[in-house]
């Protein structure tokens, strides 16, 4: 027995280590009785602690399901909150939201948890937020720089077309001079424009140019901005087809389960209700339509399936599931097989799903 709860241990390990996140769901849903928080390493590190250290969020999610604690420390005193923390600190960021969010909402108190170094994961938490501003603060002192850099480019840029103007007006007005002075008949154009007149056309060319580069940023800018809208918008349809998709596998995940419950507890009732055997029943034998959940969850499971909208046939079940679960017709049926160190918890569990079901047949009326 002892040999083959090391192999299971060591299976459970292995496929945490290497992320068949897969192989370790079908494995935990077979072995339901199997505490992954018994199962520790030569630095008494559980799967949790592994998984965290690995980051991985999905073995992390999948042990957190399987009723993993959050709040069990290693050799070192380290939580798998410390493990988490301090790999964001080290530059692994999306180790924050897909692991360190979900264990302390799991379970804050483990924020309060100090390690051998007496360091607690809330201290490690304020390193953190203090790295992640810090990155933030050096971001926008990078855009603004961006922005100063673009800034003085245009400057440089309009100052040189100013001076390519002025370098224009300088070669023109000199040779103007050159031919006023050293023309042999001293002619004059009639048609020759005026210093007032060339100034005007030069100056109406340089806020021409001007306008319309501004015209080019923009329609640039415009464009830019549509493009990013665009692909906000295909982002966000994107996320909310994912969503849909997940909500449908979610369901059929769910009607799979608990079609599968149904068919367990219909095979249960059979095995232990309609076969004569003088086997001792403990709680767990008991062909309870989910073993650990509460009333709620077993009438859940009991009403899988069953139309609703036929009173009759609805009502005509549940005085069947009445019978089948009178604390009286247990006794009488199953009284002598019942374990005696379980027998209380059975008939407690037996009364309160009696009482459900009296008062389900009541509301249906």
């Amino acid at each position: 027995m002892l040999v083959e709860m090391e192999k299971r241990h060591g299976k459970v390990m292995r496929y945490v280590k290497q992320g068949e996140v897969q192989k370790l769901k079908s494995y935990l849903k077979k072995h339901r009785n199997l505490d992954v928080n018994s199962i520790q390493d030569e630095k008494k590190r559980t799967p949790l602690h592994i998984a965290c250290l690995l980051s991985d969020d999905l073995v992390v999610r999948c042990l957190l399901k399987s009723g993993a604690r959050c709040d069990l420390q290693d050799i070192d005193g380290n939580t798998p909150l410390h493990l988490v923390l301090n790999d964001v600190l080290l530059g692994n960021k999306s180790a924050y939201s897909d692991i360190a969010e979900p264990l302390i909402k799991r379970c804050p108190k483990s924020l309060r948890i100090k390690n051998n170094k007496n360091v607690k994961p809330s201290k490690l938490l304020r390193d953190v937020e203090l790295v992640f501003l810090e990155k933030e603060k050096e971001k926008q002192r990078k855009a603004a720089e961006e922005i100063q850099e673009q800034k003085q480019r245009e400057q440089q840029a309009e100052q040189e077309w100013h001076e390519k103007l002025v370098g224009e007006w300088q070669d023109e007005t000199s040779y103007e001079d050159y031919t006023h002075h050293f023309s042999e008949d001293n002619y004059h154009y009639d048609n020759a424009d005026s210093y007032d007149d060339w100034a005007d056309k030069i100056s109406h060319e340089f806020w021409r140019n001007k306008n319309k580069r501004k015209l080019d940023e923009e329609e640039h800018t415009r464009r830019k901005k549509k493009h990013e809208e665009n692909k906000q918008r295909e982002f966000q349809e994107q996320l909310e087809r994912e969503h849909a998709e997940y909500e449908r596998r979610c369901s059929r995940q769910i009607q799979e389960q608990m079609h599968e419950r149904k068919r367990k507890y219909i095979a249960n009732c059979c095995r232990v209700f309609h076969v004569d055997n003088t086997t001792k029943l403990k709680y767990d034998d008991m062909p309870w339509p989910c073993v650990k959940g509460d009333v709620n969850e077993m009438i859940k499971v009991i009403l899988w399936d069953v139309n609703q909208d036929d009173k009759k046939g609805y009502r005509r079940y549940i005085r069947v599931q009445q019978t089948t679960w009178h604390p009286d017709k247990i006794q009488q049926k199953l009284g002598h097989r019942l374990h005696d160190r379980h027998q209380e918890r059975i008939l407690n569990r037996v009364t309160e799903l009696s009482q459900a079901l009296n008062k389900l047949l009541d509301d249906s009326g």
